[in-house]
């Protein structure tokens, strides 16, 4: 493997463990072990499903009941999955300018409620879920170094189309907020929250690290380097809905839909829905040896030669200190996508080019499914 794609690979971690092609999976002594596969099992967030209401048209001063299908993503196998820990219901009645949380609690298996209270004749009621698991800190050796991974929580998340306020970024809904004060070294600064906003063309990202994104240097080489990872996770088939479908009947289907068991097959049959913003510095510096990588781009793969490409035009950014606001076209990342897997990493990258180069990835952020909806009723009489 030409040493340019190998460091591109290297650089987007994310297509050794989500692609998993066969030189990928042994690059840089980086292996699919037993011990990644149970922390990307763990770390999988929550799958949310079916989100619906009871009763569907309620009368002024009824109390509605919002059920939601929440699981864990068995995309690896079933026993090293994380458990669905928190469930939360927002619900607005100001046409999206305020919005009340209620917490929401398991009724049976995989079914979460939580309720709003009865409004006045006329009201317009606006409401979302959002899901959460606990993942914590994983030790993890890889290129001949001991990492430790904090991955804090995994979610789901419905992005309501009038919880966010497009391209205002000032507006966006916060999806990802790190609770954890820990302040890591230099260049592996923590990401501190995510915001997110969409509308019909484009997805606007907010992120805020603890520090301004340092490129690096390359004498002697230390680049450092940011990713988002996105992953086009729309179902081929009807959401999991826990009052009608059995756990194990769900797995079944999440399983033959995206067999992450069997990596190659996953590469041939979903590399088109795999897509990498990264800014990545190091690229100006050897952008002939990488093949012509720009620094920023959302970087592809190409399904039917398996090369990357990079859509430079398909994103936009601005960049004061640690806050990255990001406006990148929706249809690059799929074609009419409903739900999302978003993934920020760092990385660092060292070592001798062009053959010893080292690749190490200190920060997982919180791994999130977006799903765009616009659930509402209106009350009766």
């Amino acid at each position: 493997m030409k040493t340019g794609k190998r460091l591109l690979i290297a650089a987007a971690m994310a297509f050794a463990v989500l692609l998993a092609r066969p030189a990928a999976a042994q690059l840089g002594g980086f292996n699919l072990t037993d011990q990644i596969k149970d922390i990307l099992a763990a770390a999988i967030p929550p799958f949310l499903g079916v989100v619906s209401t009871d009763p569907e048209e309620p009368a002024a001063g009824e109390d509605v009941t919002v059920y939601a299908s929440v699981n864990t993503m068995p995309l690896i196998d079933d026993e090293t999955m994380s458990s669905v820990d928190e469930a939360y219901l927002y619900y607005s009645t100001d046409e999206g300018e305020s919005w009340e949380e209620v917490e929401m609690e398991e009724e049976d298996d995989g079914l979460w409620t939580g309720e709003i209270p009865g409004q006045d004749s006329g009201t317009k009621v606006l409401y979302y879920v959002k899901a959460m698991s606990e993942v914590g800190d994983f030790d993890l050796e890889a290129m001949g170094k001991e990492i430790t991974l904090d991955i804090g929580k995994s979610q789901a998340f419905e992005l309501h189309e009038a919880a966010n306020f497009g391209d205002d970024f000032e507006k966006l809904t916060v999806v990802i907020e790190d609770e954890d004060d820990a302040v890591k070294p230099k260049p592996f600064q923590n990401y501190e929250s995510f915001a997110a906003g969409a509308d019909d063309e484009n997805l606007y990202l907010r992120m805020k690290l603890s520090d301004k994104m340092d490129g690096g240097k390359m004498s002697p080489l230390n680049g450092n380097g940011y990713l988002i990872v996105f992953l086009d996770m729309t179902m081929p088939f009807e959401d999991f809905d826990a009052k009608e479908t059995s756990t194990e009947d769900y797995a079944k289907k999440i399983q033959s839909a995206f067999p992450f068991n069997d990596l190659e097959a996953l590469a041939g049959k979903h590399a088109d829905r795999l897509s990498v913003w990264h800014w990545l510095p190091l690229a100006s510096s050897i952008g002939a040896m990488l093949g012509g990588m720009p620094v920023e781009s959302i970087l592809k793969i190409d399904p039917s030669s398996n090369d990357p490409v990079f859509k430079k035009n398909a994103v936009s950014s601005e960049m004061d200190g640690g806050t990255v606001d990001l406006t990148i076209d929706r249809a690059t990342l799929g074609e009419d996508v409903k739900m999302l897997f978003m993934l920020p990493l760092n990385l660092n990258i060292t070592g001798q080019i062009p053959d010893n180069i080292n690749v190490t990835v200190p920060d997982i952020a919180y791994p999130t499914f977006i799903k765009f909806v616009d659930h509402s009723y209106t009350v009766g009489d």
